[in-house]
């Protein structure tokens, strides 16, 4: 059954793919942590060292919330990924902060692909 699910949302994320552009894509890799405040900020999802460069410790990016409905499909594929302990890859655009930020801010995720 979970793997059902995982490919619906695997076809789900493939269509946004195609119509979006990110700075930067991952290895394969695995969901570490997920941050997620219920606060109505973005969540922070965290991958495996070294697996988003450029981003906070080269590893973590926000999940930006400006499209409800494609944020819930992205959300769902990266909980689905990390509690199957599958492998996923990450598209990720660089955001523009300050020189110097080194905070969580540097990266946005923008899509998943999942094997």
């Amino acid at each position: 059954m979970l793997k059902k699910i995982i490919a619906i949302l695997v076809c789900l994320t493939m269509y946004p793919i195609s119509l979006q552009a990110a700075d930067a894509t991952s290895g394969w890799t695995k969901v570490v942590s997920i941050y997620s405040p219920v606060t109505g900020a973005a969540p922070y999802i965290a991958f495996q060292s070294g697996s988003l460069v450029g981003c906070y410790a080269d590893s973590g990016a926000y999940m930006p919330l400006a499209n409800v409905d494609a944020a819930a499909r992205v959300y769902s594929t990266i909980l689905s990924a990390q509690m199957a302990k599958r492998d996923i890859k990450v598209y990720y655009n660089y955001n523009a902060v300050a020189d110097g930020y080194s905070g969580w801010g540097l990266c946005n995720i923008e899509a998943v692909y999942t094997r």
